[in-house]
């Protein structure tokens, strides 16, 4: 029972004071859409699936203002730049464009950002993923976009830009994904309570 109730993090069971805990509808979910609380990648997500990355861009630079903000950085604390095409069965899937601190991923390499960064984070730096500040807008196709996701001007385009944090407080990472529309989105859940 304690680990079906752990799932309670992952959207899975609702709490109620007084009436015990229930299983929420997840008709809605599905491996193209997810609830809003899901932390796992393209990798996860479709585990069947031929999942590949084209790694765009590895390097080393120092954060804008609006990266240290965002990642609680200094102006001098360095940071892994990290944009991926990622495919699924060959066909272009999403673009992401990382910026992670290099004080909490010191042996990032090309070789791991070709791979499952969640796995990297999980497996081989033993973090625990605690929460994401996302923002989810539908934008139209930039100069980006129709070049690796093969779409043209003016298609839409799912943006998620998220914070994910870990347990220690510590701000692991920063993303800005490029989704196609056929590539799935978010379900939101709220509940309520009478006041």
């Amino acid at each position: 029972m304690k680990p079906a109730m752990n799932s309670s993090k992952k959207g899975s069971f609702g709490k109620k004071s007084g009436s015990g805990t229930f299983v929420l509808n997840t008709a809605m979910f599905n491996q193209h859409v997810r609830p809003n609380s899901w932390f796992a990648g393209v990798t996860t997500t479709n585990p069947r699936a031929d999942v590949s990355t084209q790694l765009l861009n590895f390097s080393v630079g120092l954060p804008t203002p609006k990266i240290q903000t965002k990642l609680q950085l200094t102006p001098d604390e360095p940071i892994y730049i990290v944009d991926r095409l990622r495919k699924l069965k060959g066909i272009p899937h999403s673009l992401e464009h990382n910026i992670i601190p290099i004080k909490l991923a010191q042996d990032l390499t090309r070789e791991i950002c070709e791979q499952s960064l969640y796995d990297y984070f999980r497996d081989d730096l033993n973090v625990q993923l605690s929460g994401a500040n996302r923002k989810i807008t539908a934008e139209l196709a930039n100069a980006q976009d129709i070049l690796y996701l093969n779409v043209a001007p003016g298609d839409p385009i799912l943006s998620v830009e998220q914070v994910t944090w870990i347990t220690t407080g510590d701000r692991l990472i920063y993303a800005n994904l490029r989704n196609l529309p056929s590539s799935g989105g978010y379900v939101t859940m709220a509940t309520f309570t009478n006041h």
